[in-house]
């Protein structure tokens, strides 16, 4: 009768291991510090660091010199033609040149690596805080998951007591004769719910891969800690602090220093190229020369202009962005504010009165069924409402930790440094 829920036991085997505490068992704090370490993200993020790092050092440094080669009047015609050793204005020339950009347009160019680098250790944090919120996410999911097995696992004993029980009372000549049926109903019931509890540990193991690749597959170990969370006014209070908004302060400087060196094309460059020139002729002599040359910015209506108007226009651009984005992190925070406080006070509700009362009503149930005043039927009615209200207080807990989880690595911790306080929650 119960071959199909022993199976389905067992293929469940390796998730109820997930939170036995062995050598192996992967905590929440040891989830999240992998990420930090292994995630692919974080890596990216690191690598275009120090790529970014690399690129600072010759930012500003002067263009590299150039060596030229070169003839001079060299004869085409007569019986000297091609001639380097018999016409005195002929000349083999060798020179080197040096490019001199001025000092505002070489200044900028440094602002804009140094900027670039400061960005890219911002999206680094931002990074860091998605890898920590999605791990969390699967690692919690995961542990909830566990527990609503256990559950399960709970249900199905009783379910086979049940079963015993009817069967001796239909053997005593108590009871009706479909009222066997009704605990291999049960059973089948339980079976799905499992059958939907793995599918959906499947899905958040999956997501824990992408964080950690193979350690994911190790069993869970410990509970997740109590978070110690600010109030809503500090938490708005220090959203100017959050990454996602501090990032626009290295682009708006990366962008001022693109206006400077847009502005810098305005004022003239410069070289110098200083050039030994070797006579062959007989009785001609060497010579040197030197060359300067400067630029003409004489266009600027039509060449520097438009890109200082595209710089300026960038910048309101970015300012806009800014905007939305703090308002958009205002609005999430406080929608994940009032879903956390929701959550929180259903969860106490269903575990102070919506539990209890259907375990009374089940107590009531029982004995109302043993005395034969009330028919099997609405018995197993009050069992599912236990059921239900047994596993909904695990999906009560499961969703205020991620909400409380979201808060804290999302908004507090980025800003406040205040770390959670690893220990049993209040997961009763």
């Amino acid at each position: 009768m119960y071959f199909r829920t022993v199976r389905a036991r067992h293929l469940w085997a390796p998730l109820v291991l997930a939170i036995a505490a062995d050598a192996t068992a992967l905590t929440y704090q040891q989830a999240l510090d992998n990420a930090l370490a292994s995630a692919p993200s974080l890596e990216a993020t690191s690598a275009a660091i120090a790529a970014a790092r690399q690129l600072e050092i010759p930012a500003g440094a002067l263009p590299d010199p150039q060596l030229s080669l070169g003839i001079n009047n060299l004869p085409i015609e007569g019986a000297d033609r091609f001639s380097t050793s018999t016409d005195m204005m002929t000349m083999r020339q060798i020179g080197i040149m040096q490019a001199f950009p001025n000092r505002a347009k070489r200044m900028a160019r440094a602002a804009v690596a140094r900027h670039e680098l400061a960005e890219r250790e911002q999206e680094q944090e931002l990074a860091r805080i998605e890898a920590q919120t999605n791990t969390a996410t699967a690692w919690l999911m995961l542990y909830h998951l566990n527990l609503q097995q256990q559950i399960l696992d709970q249900w199905e004993e009783e379910n086979q007591m049940l079963a015993q029980t009817v069967a001796a009372r239909l053997n005593a000549n108590q009871g009706l004769v479909t009222e066997s049926v009704l605990p291999r109903q049960e059973a089948a019931l339980l079976e799905e719910r499992r059958d939907l509890l793995v599918r959906d540990a499947h899905h958040a193991r999956a997501q824990l891969q992408q964080w950690l690749g193979e350690l994911a597959n190790q069993p869970l170990s410990g509970v997740p800690p109590t978070w110690q969370l600010a109030t809503e006014k500090t938490l708005v209070e220090a959203l100017e602090r959050h990454p996602a908004l501090h990032i626009y302060e290295p682009r708006s400087k990366k962008l001022a220093a693109e206006l400077d060196e847009a502005r810098a094309d305005k004022r003239p460059d410069w070289a110098v190229e200083m050039m030994y020139g070797q006579r062959r002729a007989p009785m001609a002599e060497d010579m040197i020369s030197v060359k300067f040359t400067v630029d003409l910015p004489i266009f600027g209506a039509r060449r520097q202009d438009p890109r200082i108007a595209a710089k300026l226009a960038q910048q309101d651009q970015l300012s806009a962005e800014r905007e939305v984005q703090a308002r958009e992190l205002a609005a999430i925070l406080s929608a994940e504010l009032a879903n956390y406080q929701q959550l929180e006070r259903a969860w106490q509700r269903q575990k102070a009165v919506l539990l209890p009362l259907s375990e009374e009503k089940v107590q009531l149930a029982t004995s109302a069924w043993r005395a034969n005043r009330l028919p099997l039927s609405e018995l197993m009615a009050a069992r599912r409402e236990r059921l239900d209200a047994q596993l909904r207080l695990r999906e009560l807990a499961a969703e205020r930790d991620l909400a409380a989880a979201l808060l804290h690595l999302s908004f507090q911790a980025p800003q406040l440094s205040h770390p959670a306080t690893q220990g049993a929650p209040a997961h009763e």
